[in-house]
């Protein structure tokens, strides 16, 4: 068995310019772990995970001193 047999064919992606929250719209909405992110050409240029979302948004949360 190949990779082919088993991946997706119709994957939701998102442009660079895209904001997080327009990324994570598109993540929630697709039911998707990862979203591979695209140039205006349509190239392959990353992906964003859920991973990355939270741990950017856990990056932004204040701490107590």
């Amino acid at each position: 068995m190949q990779a082919r047999d088993i991946m997706s064919t119709d994957v939701a992606t998102v442009e660079g310019q895209a904001t997080v929250l327009d990324a994570v719209k598109v993540l929630i909405n697709a039911g998707a772990t990862a979203l591979p992110v695209v140039d205006a050409d349509g190239r392959l240029v990353g992906v964003v995970s859920r991973r990355d979302v939270l741990r950017w948004a856990a990056s932004r949360v204040p701490t107590r001193s």
